[in-house]
């Protein structure tokens, strides 16, 4: 397998399921806030539009943006200062990737297979991650423990 069917097999399954875990989580707690519903929901469409990109590269440019709009959330509405970092830690990483795509973009169709492998990977490790911090925040934001 193909380190990008490898990631993919790992990742996107992942994302999925986060996403599947903030639509239960949702739906099954009534007091959560109507701003983390909105972000939910905005959120999975950005992911939804990426993975109905036609090429790999504009998959990895739509799911950076959806990352930044979350990190921007974030930054918009959390007064912590662990949550800030984190999302300013989103947006140098989203940074990155667009940066070596950028760089890929401009390497012979048969080179480019690998780096765009690794970039994508890379990618889809950090949507996962973003998703995943959504369904803990919004699991704090019920449960203050």
């Amino acid at each position: 397998m193909a380190w990008t069917g490898l990631a993919k097999a790992i990742t996107w399954p992942a994302a999925k399921k986060s996403a599947m875990a903030v639509a239960a989580f949702v739906a099954a707690n009534p007091k959560l806030q109507a701003t983390v519903q909105d972000q939910v929901s905005r959120v999975s469409r950005r992911i939804s539009e990426a993975q109905k990109a036609r090429t790999p590269e504009e998959k990895v440019d739509r799911a950076m943006a959806s990352v930044r709009e979350q990190a921007e959330f974030v930054l918009a509405h959390s007064p912590a200062p662990a949550e800030a970092d984190r999302a300013r830690g989103w947006i140098a990483r989203a940074d990155k990737v667009s940066q070596a795509l950028a760089l890929v973009r401009h390497v012979g169709k048969k080179e480019r297979q690998e780096p765009l492998a690794k970039v994508t990977a890379s990618a889809d490790a950090l949507v996962a991650e973003v998703l995943t911090s959504l369904v803990d925040d919004g699991q704090r934001s019920i449960d203050p423990a």
